[in-house]
């Protein structure tokens, strides 16, 4: 159970007992340690006005706090959903002994909900400094997918400094499009484009090939086209070139230059696999067009109507709201915008974000396609 699942209601008596409760806050909180230790018999059922409650009280009780509970985590035989919220509270503090006793319990447990909760812990607070206490922590994890969750949130944070700790996942097997790296490269967005850049070089197989698909089919990053144009000239992989040139269908907005390019690769293609994707790219430039100028005549530009079905997906991370109104709706100039719902899609934490995400992609590739075209 992590701790982020204890915010749900509890009776109107019960709620009133602990407002009640946290209505009395001062330097000397006698009940505090003793509500923390209720909210963990109360588990999944506790409501949220009781959690706001101890959040003030903690923040205002920090050294308290971190006096009493830094003992606890150091005995190993207390259950783990206290330790949780253990972790939960100490987190609040932003002591940093309790900043410490976090990253070094990341090391230290062999409880994956603990480890977990830790990093969510570290990543909420607020005195400036969470990127570099995950960045810590992460140092002491060697669980694959407690890695994956750290760089997870430092993705979410933007924080580059941890972008290098990300080829471990870059290595993963290309051919499986790896859902972590969509994750974690999708919540960096645009701030991970200069780094996948010069990953295109790389020596190793499987980073140069997730790479091109990062750049293209999921970023649809537009400043990535010319270099992905240049590395194709000089891949050495025949599959690694088909998949530039699927990412470069994608990249190209300009009719002109797209049909050029494409023509280059048909002339001078030794590989006849490869040649063939290109004719295949050529040849469905009619139906992109079509496709566009399909939307094109559905648009009804309307900042009003795009503003309500963005703060509908927005605040439901895509769950809620009319995809097609966003697109009728919307012009190129929202693109910053969509870019912000594509990243916030994501933290719904489950593969099935994947459709929503991509059906940004769309809207964004719509608009980006008429903007060229319709000079």
């Amino acid at each position: 159970m992590g701790w982020s699942k204890l915010f749900k209601a509890v009776t109107l008596v019960a709620v009133l007992a602990f407002i009640t409760c946290g209505s009395e806050v001062g330097a000397q909180d006698s009940t505090l340690i003793t509500d923390i230790e209720a909210l963990i018999s109360i588990g999944e059922d506790a409501h949220p006005a009781f959690i706001q409650s101890l959040t003030e009280r903690i923040q205002q009780n920090r050294a308290m706090v971190t006096e009493a509970l830094l003992p606890r985590l150091e005995d190993r035989d207390i259950d783990e959903r206290n330790i949780s919220v253990y972790v939960w509270a100490l987190g609040l503090t932003e002591n940093r002994p309790a900043i410490d006793a976090l990253i070094a319990l990341c090391g230290d447990s062999k409880s994956r909900l603990v480890v977990a909760n830790c990093l969510g812990a570290l990543a909420t607070i607020e005195d400036g400094g969470s990127g570099e206490y995950l960045m810590a922590a992460l140092n002491e994890i060697s669980d694959d997918y407690l890695r994956f969750l750290a760089l997870d949130r430092l993705a979410q944070m933007k924080y580059e400094p941890a972008l290098p700790e990300t080829e471990e996942f870059l290595k993963m097997d290309y051919k499986t499009s790896p859902w972590e790296i969509k994750f974690i490269f999708g919540k960096y967005g645009d701030a991970a484009v200069p780094f996948l850049l010069q990953k295109l070089q790389d020596g190793n197989k499987n980073v140069r090939g997730n790479t091109i698909f990062l750049l293209g089919r999921w970023l649809m990053a537009a400043e990535a086209a010319s270099a992905l144009t240049d590395r194709y000239w000089v891949e050495k992989e025949e599959e690694f070139r088909a998949g530039i040139l699927g990412s470069l269908e994608l990249l190209i907005y300009d009719k002109g230059k797209y049909e050029a390019f494409f023509r280059e690769v048909i002339e001078k293609e030794k590989k006849e696999i490869v040649k063939a994707f290109a004719e295949a790219s050529l040849n469905g430039l009619d139906m992109i067009t079509e496709i566009a100028d399909s939307s094109g005549s559905m648009k009804d530009i309307s900042q009003e109507v795009f503003q309500t079905q963005y703060d509908l997906l927005y605040e439901s991370a895509g769950k809620d709201g009319d995809y097609e109104l966003l697109a009728q709706a919307s012009a190129v100039t929202d693109e910053p915008e969509l870019k912000k719902l594509r990243e916030r899609i994501l933290q719904r934490s489950s593969d099935e974000s994947f459709y929503d995400y991509e059906a940004v992609n769309s809207i964004i590739w719509i608009n980006r396609f008429l903007a060229y075209n319709q000079q």
